[in-house]
């Protein structure tokens, strides 16, 4: 196995997990990634023909970033190629989102069966998830490229207390085993009736990255890092990212 330098470790590469429900801004979000410079140029896949939102940004910062429309069994293959070339030219690639991801995956994969039409069956649930969760292995093992995925939100009974949890919107296996490989795994959440009412020209937005009141989050950012983030922005979880091991270094 592949000894892990000081190197690498110190300078690794940041994985974070962005999931809430529709309209919150997780789009805005991963976009504020082209605003910090250690994180460009960027590989944007979208899969949701959603970055609309983000329009001025991306013609602000259209020298450090790749758009590219997730569209076709082909578009994923060269998103495959870049995550997983050892010599890319991208720091950062960004997924919107995980739930359309796996939509076009599951699409693709039965009509190359013969099935466009049919249901999924139990093993094809299997291969869609497999070949997310290969892919994303693999690139945190070429230790590369930082990660940015969205992902849309789902209530789960809780088969114990009878409450509703908050958890990322994946199916089968992917609830498990996909959150455990980033270093940070957020909720977020935006005032969306105060837009509506025309109290705020824009929602405030809350990044909760604490488990908490039934909804699924973690980090492993420095423990002086907020619980919950207000307007959150990838500068701040960057900072915070990159700092992560100064009281070691000066022990």
């Amino acid at each position: 196995m592949p000894k892990v330098t000081e190197k690498e470790l110190t300078e690794g590469k940041l994985r974070c997990f962005i999931y809430g429900g529709t309209g919150v801004g997780k789009t805005h979000l991963a976009g504020t990634t082209l605003l910090v410079d250690e994180m460009c140029p960027v590989f944007y896949a979208d899969f949701e023909d959603g970055v609309g939102s983000i329009s001025d940004k991306l013609k602000a910062n259209w020298s450090r970033v790749d758009l590219w429309t997730m569209e076709s069994l082909d578009d994923m293959r060269q998103m495959s190629s870049i995550m997983k070339d050892p010599e890319t030219k991208y720091k950062t690639v960004i997924i919107d989102s995980a739930s359309a991801w796996w939509t076009l995956l599951m699409r693709e994969n039965l009509i190359n069966q013969g099935r466009e039409s049919g249901m999924p069956q139990i093993q094809d649930y299997g291969v869609v998830s497999d070949t997310m969760l290969q892919l994303l292995r693999v690139t945190i093992q070429k230790r590369k490229l930082n990660l940015i995925i969205t992902c849309g939100e789902s209530a789960q009974k809780d088969e114990i207390s009878g409450g509703l949890y908050r958890e990322p919107a994946m199916v089968g296996r992917l609830v498990q085993k996909m959150p455990p490989l980033f270093d940070l795994v957020g909720y977020l959440d935006a005032d969306l009736k105060a837009v509506k009412e025309g109290e705020l020209k824009e929602a405030k937005r809350t990044l909760q990255t604490q488990p908490f009141s039934r909804i699924r989050a973690k980090s492993r950012l420095p423990k002086s890092f907020p619980a919950v983030l207000s307007d959150p922005t990838m500068a701040a979880i960057w900072n915070a990212w990159s700092h992560r091991f100064d009281n070691i270094k000066t022990q």
